[in-house]
């Protein structure tokens, strides 16, 4: 399994456009791209412009055919054009255990 984590820092002007583009790019993924296994953002509580991204794949070649997907050219033009600064990671070979606290 491979993680994908982060965040996004928004220009506030455009903050708008850059959560309605998230929101079309989770839908698109979640229904069509293929072991995608969770594709969310999360708006930070106390700063409205900072936006958290976590996804899960069943591996590193279903991501890289994420990437090549059509829906994401246009989500990585808004991305370009939205978000001042960001912040991701990826983790791969990540082994899932339920946490027992």
């Amino acid at each position: 399994m491979v993680i994908i984590a982060g965040e996004f820092k928004l220009n506030p002007e455009r903050r708008s456009e850059a959560l309605e583009a998230m929101r079309i790019a989770s839908e698109k993924t979640l229904a069509n791209d293929k072991g995608c296994i969770q594709y969310h953002f999360y708006q930070e509580i106390s700063d409205p412009d900072t936006v958290l991204v976590f996804e899960r794949w069943a591996s590193y070649e279903d991501i890289l055919a994420h990437v090549m997907s059509a829906h994401m050219p246009a989500f990585h033009k808004a991305l370009n054009e939205t978000v001042i600064d960001r912040d991701i990671f990826i983790y791969q070979d990540v082994v899932e255990e339920p946490c027992l606290v």
